[in-house]
């Protein structure tokens, strides 16, 4: 019998595994073109063929690791895989009246986006690659591409932007799925407020410090809205966090402490972490997870 109870919960565990879109895009695999950019196979999502794609958030984010790499190391391999990344992310960018926007050429009906969907979350990354490749070379373009970037997020989605105003408050939501129906996805929203974060740190810009501060009010509105009282939540739409997620919320709270000193990010990441202690909270939240994603599918 004992048997048969762990054998549920790991079935539990990796069906949850399956379904979440994970900011690496694990567990979907993932492979390298002979310049060194990522290709997702994400096969078939919930009964529809998606195949082999380019996501623009996993290219920043791979962009920003090999940049991060290359500092530490000054190993030039990691320079080559940052600049064959950026330049795809260069060729791919799409100019619009006053912003630049980095859309996914995919539908991904997990949230019903649609192909053509914005992410402020490959904002957010991408806005950091440029911000790296000024300071390798000086280009002045980048610096300017950079700025348009940071308008997207005064651009609601509805008009091709990544921002969601919230109707009950006012408040400014950078969404990860730029879709009709915004889930609102925590950590999608934190790689948005960080790459504001260093971009307003590195060149003092008042419009980024701005965004930043704005979401940050807008994230103390909604922090408790992520928390289930023994889990945290994935997005406001209350689907449960997996445990690699609910980890990443504790993170991203230590960050945000660090970040602004405010002891309310101290405060939520230390009661999160300690939810990871109860084997019994986090085997509720799984099964909550199964559930809403056997309804989701079917």
């Amino acid at each position: 019998m004992r048997k048969i109870i762990v054998l549920f919960v790991l079935t539990i565990a990796v069906s949850i595994y399956v379904v979440t879109p994970y900011i690496d895009s694990a567990p979907y695999e993932v492979r390298v073109d002979s310049r060194g950019v990522p290709i997702v196979d994400y096969d078939w999502l919930m009964g529809r063929y998606i195949g082999e794609q380019r996501y623009p958030v996993t290219i920043a984010d791979y962009a920003d690791k090999n940049y991060k790499y290359y500092v530490e190391t000054g190993d030039e391999a990691y320079l080559q895989r940052f600049y064959a990344n950026f330049d795809w992310l260069e060729t791919n960018k799409v100019v619009k009246d006053g912003y630049v926007v980095f859309p996914v050429g995919f539908d991904y009906p997990f949230y019903g986006c649609k192909a053509g969907w914005t992410s402020a979350m490959a904002q957010g990354l991408t806005l950091k690659n440029y911000l790296h490749a000024y300071e390798l070379s000086d280009n002045e373009s980048y610096l300017k591409t950079a700025r348009s970037i940071i308008k997207s997020f005064n651009v609601k989605i509805e008009a091709g932007g990544v921002l969601y105003v919230d109707p009950a408050d006012g408040g400014y939501w950078y969404a990860e799925y730029g879709c009709d129906n915004s889930p609102r996805v925590l950590n999608g929203f934190w790689f948005a407020l960080d790459g504001l974060h260093e971009y307003y740190n590195s060149t003092g810009d008042a419009e980024a410090l701005a965004l930043y501060l704005r979401g940050l009010e807008e994230l103390n509105h909604h922090l408790p809205d992520f928390d289930s009282g023994s889990w945290t939540y994935y997005d406001l739409g209350a689907y449960p966090s997996d445990h690699v997620y609910h980890n990443l919320n504790v993170q991203i709270m230590r960050e945000l402490y660090n970040q602004t000193g405010d002891e309310l990010y101290y405060e939520y990441g230390d009661r999160w972490s300690k939810y990871n202690y109860s084997s019994f909270r986090f085997g509720r939240m799984l099964t909550k997870n199964l559930i809403r994603r056997f309804l989701v599918t079917f």
